[in-house]
C-alpha cells in the first residue's frame, strides 16, 4: 500500500462550501464560510502524519479498523444494547430467550481492498464534527465562533469539505455520512487521539472550544413556553402572552410537561456530571489545553 497516493489533494483557490440550515446570525460574532473553510485546512493539512503515527503498520492491522468494520461481538453488544434499551423505554417485557441475538448471526466484514486512508480520513472527518458541532463552539482568537451550523448543516459543511478538497471519486459524500457525529462508532474504539490532535492544531490556531452540557428541547412549533424562565420585559414572548391568556391545550399543556420533565432530567445530569469522569472529548481537550474548557460542570472546581 503505497499512502502518498492516497493523501488529500487540495484544490487551487478558496474552498467552497456551502452552509444549510444555518440560522441568521449577526457577522460580527460569527467567522465567515470562507474562515471556517481555512480551519478545516489547517487542521486536515497535517492528517496524514496523524495516520502515520496511529496506523504505522496500516489502518487495516490497526485496532481502528473496527470503527467501520466491527467485530461480530462488537455488533452482537451493540444490538443488544439497543434492543434492550428500547426495551425499557416502551416498558414491554424482556424478549424470550429464543428471540435473542446470538452472536454467530453477525459475521466479519471482508477488508480486501479497502481505501485504508480514506477510511482513516472519514473517521478523522467524524471527530472534527464533534467537536464542531452538538453546539459545542470554537472560538478564534478574536472571539468570533467557527459555526459550521446546525446538526445538518454542520453535516453538509463536512461533506463538502471533504468532498471539494480530497480526489476520491469513487466516494461522495452526503450530510448524512456526518450527522450526528461518531454517535455509533464511538464504543468501538478509543477517539482520544482524534480529538487530540485537533485541539492541538485548534491551540496552534490560537482557538478555544467551549462546551456544551448535553440538554434536550422539545420542538414546538408553537414555540408557546419556556418553562426556565419567568416572562418579565427581558424575555417577553407574544405568542405565549397569547397563550396564557386563553388558556393551554391538552396538547400544548402535554408538551409544557414534557419540556418540564427534559429541563429537570438535565439539571439532575449536570448536577451528577460534577462527580463523574469527563468524557474522551472533554479529557482530549484537558490534556493539550491543561485545563477544563469553558461550559463543563467540572469547570467550577478549578
Amino acid at each position: 500500500m503505497v499512502i502518498e497516493q492516497a493523501a488529500p489533494l487540495f484544490t487551487s483557490g478558496s474552498c467552497s462550501v456551502q452552509k444549510t440550515e444555518k440560522t441568521m446570525v449577526d457577522d460580527n460574532i460569527n467567522e465567515t464560510d470562507t474562515e471556517c473553510a481555512e480551519i478545516l485546512k489547517y487542521i486536515f493539512n497535517d492528517a496524514l502524519s496523524l495516520y502515520k503515527k496511529l496506523a504505522p503498520n496500516g489502518w487495516i492491522n490497526s485496532d481502528y479498523i473496527h470503527f467501520l468494520h466491527p467485530t461480530p461481538q462488537q455488533q452482537f453488544d451493540e444490538n443488544k444494547l439497543m434492543t434492550d434499551n428500547f426495551t425499557r423505554f416502551l416498558e414491554k417485557e424482556k424478549k424470550k430467550e429464543e428471540d435473542q441475538f446470538e452472536i454467530s448471526s453477525y459475521k466479519q466484514d471482508e477488508l480486501i481492498g479497502i481505501n485504508e486512508f480514506e477510511e482513516f480520513l472519514y473517521v478523522f472527518g467524524l471527530a472534527v464534527y464533534d467537536i464542531f458541532s452538538n453546539n459545542h463552539d470554537v472560538i478564534g482568537f478574536d472571539n468570533k465562533t467557527y459555526d459550521l451550523g446546525s446538526l445538518r448543516g454542520s453535516g453538509h459543511f463536512m461533506a463538502d469539505f471533504l468532498n471539494g478538497n480530497y480526489n476520491y471519486p469513487s466516494k461522495n459524500y452526503g450530510y448524512m455520512d456526518f450527522y450526528m457525529g461518531t454517535i455509533w462508532i464511538r464504543s468501538r474504539g478509543d477517539l482520544t487521539p482524534f480529538y487530540e490532535f485537533v485541539f492541538l492544531k485548534l491551540k496552534e490556531f490560537h482557538c478555544d472550544w467551549h462546551y456544551f452540557f448535553p440538554r434536550l428541547f422539545l420542538i414546538n412549533p408553537k414555540k408557546v413556553f419556556n418553562s426556565s424562565e419567568s416572562q418579565d420585559d427581558s424575555n417577553y414572548q407574544p405568542e405565549l402572552a397569547v397563550i396564557n391568556e386563553f388558556g393551554l391545550s391538552e396538547e400544548d399543556q402535554h408538551a409544557k410537561k414534557l419540556q418540564e420533565d427534559f429541563d429537570k432530567t438535565y439539571e439532575e445530569e449536570y448536577e451528577e456530571a460534577k462527580y463523574k469522569p469527563p468524557n474522551k472529548i472533554v479529557k482530549a481537550y484537558k490534556n493539550v489545553y491543561g485545563v477544563l474548557p469553558n461550559g463543563h460542570p467540572q469547570k467550577e472546581f478549578e
